[in-house]
Parts: structure tokens; sequence; C-alpha cells
């Protein structure tokens, strides 16, 4: 099939996810992934190498994206077969994990079994760079090293194209990325006949890199001192963790959770505000922290299996060690993670954007039914917040970009103290009206 654009297009319009997927199907290599001035990681198209092929296009889940497979089920939630909830049968396993260590145990079961021959994961390294790269990891040492979540932007399915002919993968990512790949497959690209197994993370948006350096500037640390970075140490108080600096001297420096929840808002790229997908549904498991479910200081993990061949892959796991797990309700992991919140805010950005005049996903199969008209609050909250993405993301240098962070935030803060003060206000007028009634 032939197509008369290229990426490019999508990247234009901010509506990269980032993937990287492109990138491996390029027949001419004219695809790589560049880091922009405020920390995002698109794809740029060389186009005196481009030959207009359109598979890039093709496979790019970033402007438009297939749903047929969910006809009828609610894509917040997608179709889950059994819901767990537990954590690796090895304490060290679980310890070193995000929260329960289930990934790590369940690519571990999969490589020992001789099920795979390798994983495709991501690994922050610690050489100061603080930029994850994805790895086709073959050994338990890497897959080891490369437990913990990493919010920021990385590109897994750039590593596909260097899968070596009749090598058997498991695939891990948050659902931007297993997007990418479930375009490969639906579309029978030969990149994806390797993918025996699909594991997919919950996500609550990326970040771009510039967070890591308001985070460092907030921490009172400078760049150059640090060596690397975990967004969620267990290693001192356990479960959910802290986030933890690691300075080229070998000291660690931890600070509280809020050092990035803080920032969050003001380093969300434009299109995780557009995109639906939380709980990753087009995988056959589904893996996420246990918030509401289970407050085990050692950390548990949530598991969905979307169908047989995830349900069966638990089952085995747990069948050796490898997994310790109990049946739940499924509804409890959806209001724990408030899927409607998820499906407000989502309905929200895309009616705001699209009123801008923007270009928007096109979501083939996505029924308005799975959808929810918002409020004028929340719609005014909203689009404060599509300003901080396209304010932000558009900055000239790294410099202006945490300049503009900054003075989002200050503006925020100023809003907040104006709200609240109108509010005590009235509360006061409504008292003394009171009183004169009296």
């Amino acid at each position: 099939m032939r197509l008369s654009r290229s990426v490019q297009e999508v990247v234009d319009n901010q509506l990269c996810t980032q993937c990287g997927t492109c990138v491996s199907v390029c027949p001419v290599q004219a695809i790589e992934m560049r880091e922009t001035p405020a920390g995002m990681l698109v794809a740029s198209v060389q186009e005196e190498k481009c030959d207009q092929c359109g598979l890039c296009r093709l496979v790019c889940s970033g402007a438009d994206f297939e749903m047929e497979d969910l006809e009828n089920i609610d894509p917040f939630k997608g179709r889950v077969l059994k819901a767990y909830v537990g954590h690796a049968g090895n304490e060290a396993i679980r310890a070193s994990g995000q929260s329960g260590g289930v990934v790590s145990a369940l690519l571990l079961f999969l490589l020992e079994n001789r099920r795979i021959d390798s994983a495709l994961i991501t690994s922050m390294p610690a050489d100061g760079s603080l930029r994850p790269h994805p790895i086709l990891a073959r050994t338990k040492g890497e897959i080891l090293a490369a437990q913990g979540s990493k919010y920021c932007p990385v590109a897994p399915s750039t590593l596909l194209g260097r899968v070596e002919n009749g090598e058997r993968i498991a695939a891990v990512g948050i659902p931007c990325q297993m997007h990418g790949i479930y375009k490969l497959s639906r579309h029978r690209n030969p990149l994806a006949s390797g993918i025996k197994y699909k594991i997919g993370l919950f996500c609550d948006r990326t970040l771009f890199y510039s967070c890591i350096e308001q985070m460092a500037r907030k921490a009172h640390l400078k760049m150059k001192d640090v060596a690397g970075l975990e967004y969620r140490s267990k290693s001192r108080n356990g479960w959910p963790g802290e986030v933890c600096f690691h300075l080229v001297s070998g000291e660690k420096r931890f600070f509280s959770p809020s050092l990035r929840s803080s920032l969050k808002e003001f380093f969300t790229p434009l299109r995780c505000r557009l995109c639906f997908d939380k709980l990753n549904v087009f995988c056959d498991l589904s893996v996420g922290d246990a918030w509401g479910i289970s407050e085990s200081a050692k950390g548990d993990s949530v598991i969905l299996a979307r169908n047989e061949a995830g349900n069966l892959l638990i089952r085995d796991a747990m069948a050796q060690g490898f997994l310790e797990t109990k049946e739940i309700d499924a509804e409890l992991v959806f209001n724990a993670q408030n899927i409607e919140k998820r499906r407000l805010d989502f309905s929200s950005f895309m009616k705001l954007y699209g009123r801008g005049g923007h270009l928007l996903p096109e979501y083939k199969g996505l029924m308005t039914e799975f959808l929810k008209a918002g409020n004028k609050a929340l719609d005014a909250q909203n689009k404060r917040r599509l300003n901080y993405s396209l304010d932000i993301a558009g900055s000239a240098t790294k410099e202006n970009a945490l300049a503009r962070a900054r003075a989002w935030q200050r503006k925020q803060k100023r809003d907040l103290f104006f709200a609240s003060l109108l509010g005590k206000l009235k509360g006061w007028i409504r008292a003394l009206c009171a009183g004169d009634d009296l």
C-alpha cells in the first residue's frame, strides 16, 4: 500500500507517541528519533532519503488507531478474562521491583523455560545521561538491571528491526508503545512475527526529559553531579517509593514522591492528554500498582489477563513459584485506577483540542457511548493543561522550556491563592447575611 504522507506530518501536528515503530519499518533508514528542546523524543524524517513508500505512516498509531477489536467493550477497561493481585515469588526480585516485581518474574519464567529468547525492555543507564534506552535482554542479569519505571520518553520499537530471524521475544511497554506493536500485527508486518508475549504496563502519562532537570533544581542538585535516577525507589521506605538521585560521588539522595508528582501536570506531552488507554488494553497481560487494593510496603502488583494466553502465563508462572497471586474482582482495579476520571479527562481534552482547530487522533471504532460529557469547571482546568503542554513543548531551548514551566507553576499558585481567598470572602459574606436575617 502506497501512501502520500510520512510520519513527519504526524510529528508536525504534535501527535507522535514517541514509540519508535516507524524507525524499524522504514526500508531506507530515513527515520530517526530526535530529542526536542523541551525533552520529547519524536520521529524525524530525512527527506533526502525518504522514498514516500508510506510504510511508516501505515503502522503509526499517533494519528489514527483501529479499535474494532474492542467492539461493544469499554475501551477504558478493555477485555478482562481474570484479574489478580500479587508479587514475585522471589523476595529479592519483589524488593527491587517497581511494585511487586511481577513483570521481572514473568520474564525470568519465560526465559528460564525457553519460551522466549529475549525480552524487549527499557533500562536506565548510570552514565549521567538520564536517558533510558531499550534493550533486547537475553540474560537474567539484564532483566533485573532494568527493573523500575522510567517516567520519561523511550522508543523501544526502534529495536524491532534488530530482532534475529526466528528469535522469540516478550515485549514490555506502556500503552502507546504497545499500540505501535498492535498496528504492526494488524497489518501483518513481519517485524511482529517474533513477538510471542505482550506485557503492558499501566500508564498515567510520560514526562518531558526537562522534568528531570526541574526535579534536580528543586532538590538543590547540580546535573553535573547526577549519575542516575530512580523515580520510585523502595530501598529505604518500601512501596510506593521515593525519588532517588544517584550522585557521581556514589551517594544516594532520597526525596518525597511529591518532587515528581508536583511537576507532572507541567511536563506532560500533548499526545498523552489525547490517549484513552491507561490500562494497556491491547496486550496479553496488563500490570500496574495495587493502589487501594494492597498497602504492603514490600509492594504488590495488579494483573489483568486480557486473553487465555495471558491467563495461562500467570498460572504457569505460579505453578513454578515465580509468582504468588490471588484472584480479585477487576472492578477493584478500575475503581482504584480512577478510570472514570480518565474517561472524563479524555473526552474533555479531545473536545477542547478539536475546538481549537487542531488535528485530533482518529480512534476508529471508538463508540461515543463510552465517552462522558464533562462540565465547565473541568473544561476550564483542562484548557489550562493543554496550554501547559503546547507552550512548553514549543520552547526553542531547554532553558526556555524550564522557564515557561516555572512561570506556569507560579501562575497556578497565584490562581489557587486568589480562588481560595474568593471562596473565603464568599463564606464570610454568607455568614454575615445569615446573621442579619437573625
